[in-house]
């Protein structure tokens, strides 16, 4: 679950504090959680790299293990398993909190040895169960090439840190060498949150990539989006970003509000609305841990839902809303504002992502025609039939042409060019479904006000995509204005 930026700690290698032709020392280096992941998909990239010969480029006890070290709930796992999926490698997460030297390290065994024609016995280890982990991974996924996760990596023991600076540098336990391919990463929670945990001495931090990671709102509402998370917690953060992530701690109590609090309260949120069933202070505080907090967003959750209901947003959409709505929003408070621009640029997410899935089905409906058919002799009744759904999908898509239209409208007519159509804008621009259908049919007026406002440079792109489309277009539909 992303959702953080990452302060590099610039003694380490890889990632550098950078310093000015002066020789000063410059400002720490802050990046997004997208920034990190990709940091850390590119090192995975590098380590398994292979020459000519088919042998791995960096040898194994040169390729530092991956430390993510953050408050609870910001989505470190999350990031690591989207990793191991996009690469396709295997992985294997771990837990170190209740590992004890010989669970990890493994089991001494007497093995008799000869030496010098003498025998003696010796002592040797068992397979680490980490180890094995891995292998038995290899042997269920096909996978030779995986990231074996460390999760909770600074609550070992004290009788595991010898064999832990061991394992970060030479990938080693016990006498057992983790396979290659495989890459370590390893995450963690700072001591204030975590009173099991330690300070990494030098040698350790010294054998690391060491990232510290940290909250940060407008990244992981770009996820937020793409995970379709509730209207309500996205308009609540909206005008509370500071209510995020937030962790206190007194004599009474240890309040704590997180990332992954608020995304499992949207589920829990979306399933109760669904069965109809009630959603109340006790429901929310299971979810957000901190009585002020949990008070706010439980009346903001009331007001939003009869704001809901007071407001026709398919109206607003379908461009045939009233008056009287027209007004209602005019006189509405800034959090009102955001709340209606959300439920707005969500139901016209929604119906895009309609046209995305709709037109993915019958590229697939075209291409398993011209399998069956490489002689080109499609039966008539089926080139009828694909051509209706064809026109039915174009007819899909004016109407949400039209339905975008008449939101960006409204928003302009009711609030002018100000906050709310730039939130519209920049929203439809980070959801990946609305993103997706701009990209294929870019609208002029979504684009204009695109260009008139500032969009982060993650979303730049997709203008310049829009463009570049444009200029190879020679014909085709128009798209509505």
């Amino acid at each position: 679950m992303p959702g953080a930026r990452v302060k590099v700690r610039p003694f380490c290698r890889g990632i550098r504090q950078m310093r000015d032709v002066s020789g000063q020392k410059g400002k720490e280096t802050f990046m997004d959680i997208a920034s990190a992941k990709q940091q850390i998909r590119e090192t995975i990239q590098i380590y398994l790299a292979k020459d000519e010969a088919g042998h791995y480029r960096i040898p194994l006890t040169h390729q530092r293990p991956v430390f993510l070290i953050g408050a609870p709930g910001l989505g470190k796992t999350a990031i690591v398993h989207q990793i191991s999926s996009e690469l396709k490698i295997g992985m294997v997460a771990y837990s170190m909190t209740h590992h004890t030297r010989q669970s990890a390290v493994g089991l001494p065994v007497i093995v008799q040895k000869e030496y010098d024609g003498v025998s003696y016995a010796v002592s040797e280890y068992t397979m680490s169960e980490i180890i094995a982990s891995v292998y038995d991974c290899m042997e269920k996924t096909g996978c030779r090439e995986g990231i074996l996760f460390l999760d909770e990596i600074n609550c070992i023991s004290e009788t595991l840190l010898p064999p832990m600076l061991l394992f970060l540098q030479y990938k080693m336990f016990g006498g057992h060498r983790l396979p290659e391919g495989w890459v370590v990463v390893s995450a963690g929670n700072p001591k204030k949150y975590n009173r099991n945990a330690r300070e990494f001495e030098v040698a350790i931090i010294d054998r690391l990539l060491y990232m510290e990671v940290e909250p940060d709102y407008p990244v992981w509402k770009r996820y937020a989006l793409e995970k379709k998370v509730s209207g309500a917690v996205l308009g609540y953060l909206e005008s509370h970003r500071e209510h995020f992530s937030v962790i206190e701690k007194n004599a009474e109590y240890t309040a704590v509000v997180t990332p992954r609090g608020w995304e499992d309260l949207s589920e829990n949120l979306r399933m109760r609305e669904e069965l109809g069933l009630t959603v109340d202070g006790n429901v929310i505080s299971q979810y957000l841990q901190h009585p002020e907090i949990m008070r706010e967003f439980a009346a903001y959750y009331r007001f939003y839902q009869r704001f809901k209901g007071r407001l026709d947003v398919t109206a607003i959409l379908d461009g045939v809303c009233t008056e009287e709505t027209l007004a209602a929003a005019r006189a509405a408070d800034p959090c009102e504002r955001i709340a209606l621009t959300g439920m707005i640029t969500e139901a016209l997410t929604g119906r895009m992502g309609e046209v995305m899935a709709h037109m993915e089905k019958l590229r697939q409906s075209k291409n398993r025609l011209q399998e069956t058919s490489p002689d080109g002799g499609i039966p008539e009744d089926e080139k009828q039939r694909y051509q209706k759904r064809l026109a039915g999908l174009k007819e899909e898509q004016r109407r949400t042409q039209d339905a975008l239209g008449a939101a960006l409208r409204f928003l302009t007519e009711a609030f002018g060019e100000g906050n709310e159509l730039g939130i519209a804008v920049s929203d439809l621009a980070m959801a990946p479904q609305s993103a997706a259908y701009l990209g294929q049919f870019p609208h002029q007026t979504w684009m204009r006000a695109a260009a008139s406002g500032s969009l982060p440079a993650r979303e730049e792109k997709l203008l310049e995509r829009i463009a570049a489309n444009r200029k190879q277009k020679s014909g085709g539909d128009e798209t509505n204005d």
